[in-house]
């Protein structure tokens, strides 16, 4: 018979009753004719039902090139670049774009430059120090997707920045007699860890004659690696008990905000380019403790936001970014734990909008993000004994955020995964080697002896 060509999960997919139509068309139409109906009913009916999730594109362009520092009393200026992801023409508002090193084996772990949130036109910005720019040669954009958008990635971008005019130093020593004196020159390039070793020619000079005595080519010279001793970058409230590192005024650098326990406090510094950092404004105040504080994209606006937990009250506290070191509380989120102790973000549903997990009162709460800054409890909730602490990452290669959670003498974990299958496709961790060793001096010499 021409159905036992048809494979067995065919013939029972629920929404097409398949036998009951062949046998109609049996009275009606050659049995081959039916065989050829239902396979086209059935192929069709399984491309619209693989199609659920809409094929994207993702694209990347330079904005703007970073400039590198004139002098030591300026940073320069960031690299600017504008991650899009579109589908059939449209932008796509929900979503993360992960901005990696593209030299990378895996878009993973240290590879990761920045993961930002898709705006309502469908676009992300990546900001980057000229100094981190020059760790990292290529860039891409990879498009997460979630249940209803496809992952996508972009074509690989190059970076470059122009070398700073960098000043040097030129030291002189004498060795000898005068009867045959050796002189060496030093030549000490910048303090900076991109500095290139210099290169070139010396010339020794009599300065009462004005004579040349010499020119000598600078030898292949050395890097010297220094640490500066440790320092106070910035001050807080009482009690720093938690910290995060974002960049929270888009100027390419990573700022610091910090869960004050001993001031109820949240204190916002940002960085100078230098290491130093300064307090953006006015201590935040959600009050009751906070020890716990993450960093995220909550309203899609593309500046980061901040959550932090109330320990000695109810639920937690959010604050929106204006992308300028500065933040307004938010409504308050639905959390009803009691005593909170630990919070974690993630896209808990792979709706492409950030969620929030709550760990206290012997549980996790989940709160599922809308894109815009409010949150929805989940009923479903994780009973445990006395969380201490959240984490969140894919430990299961599932391509969902999990849950991690510690509690005293143990770890648990859950997968908070939709029920929807995402059709992304995630390569497996890799370790990326580290940049190169910074505040290096580098030197060159140039001996001209005896004269």
């Amino acid at each position: 018979m021409w159905t036992a060509h048809f494979p067995a999960h065919l013939a029972s997919h629920k929404s097409l009753p398949i036998r009951p139509i062949c046998r109609w068309l049996r009275q009606r139409i050659p049995v081959l004719s039916c065989a050829a109906m239902v396979f086209s009913s059935v192929y069709a009916a399984a491309q619209q039902e693989g199609a659920s999730e809409r094929p994207t594109a993702a694209t990347l362009h330079m904005v703007s090139p970073a400039e590198p520092a004139a002098n030591a009393s300026s940073p320069g200026k960031p690299l600017t670049v504008i991650a899009s992801v579109r589908s059939g023409g449209q932008p796509v508002s929900a979503g993360a774009v992960l901005f990696c090193d593209a030299d990378a084996p895996f878009c993973e772990d240290s590879a990761i430059l920045r993961k930002a949130q898709l705006r309502p036109d469908g676009t992300a910005v990546l900001r980057l120090s000229p100094a981190a720019v020059r760790r990292h040669r290529n860039l891409k954009a990879v498009f997460a997707g979630t249940t209803s958008y496809a992952a996508s990635t972009s074509v690989v971008i190059p970076l470059t920045v122009p070398d700073p005019p960098y000043t040097s130093t030129t030291l002189l020593a004498s060795s000898g007699t005068p009867s045959g004196y050796t002189l060496t020159a030093t030549v000490q390039g910048g303090e900076w860890y991109d500095s290139a070793i210099p290169t070139g020619q010396v010339q020794f000079v009599d300065t009462t004659t004005s004579q040349t005595l010499g020119t000598v080519n600078l030898n292949s010279g050395m890097e010297v690696v220094t640490y500066r001793p440790s320092e106070e970058a910035g001050t807080t409230d009482a009690s720093p008990v938690a910290m995060v590192l974002a960049d929270f005024n888009n100027d390419g650098y990573p700022d610091v905000a910090t869960a004050n326990a001993g001031a109820d406090t949240v204190d916002v510094l940002l960085s100078d380019g230098f290491g130093g950092l300064g307090a953006a404004g006015p201590a935040l105040t959600p009050g009751s403790k906070p020890t716990s504080i993450a960093v995220a994209d909550f309203n899609g606006d593309g500046n980061l936001d901040l959550v932090v937990n109330k320990s000695t009250g109810t639920g937690i506290a959010v604050f929106l970014g204006a992308g300028d070191g500065t933040f307004t509380e938010a409504a308050t989120p639905p959390s009803t734990l009691a005593a909170p102790t630990a919070v974690a973000v993630g896209d808990f549903n792979h709706d492409g909008n950030m969620d929030i997990a709550v760990a206290g009162s012997n549980r996790v709460q989940i709160l599922l993000g809308n894109g815009h800054g409010a949150f929805v409890k989940q009923a479903l909730e994780y009973v445990i004994g006395s969380p201490i602490s959240l984490a969140v990452a894919d430990f299961n290669g599932d391509h969902f955020d999990d849950l991690r959670w510690a509690r005293r003498a143990r770890i648990t974990s859950t997968s908070c995964k939709a029920t929807a299958t995402a059709a992304s496709t995630w390569p497996r961790p890799w370790a990326h080697s580290p940049p190169r060793q910074p505040s290096c001096p580098v030197i060159s010499t140039a001996t001209e002896g005896p004269t």
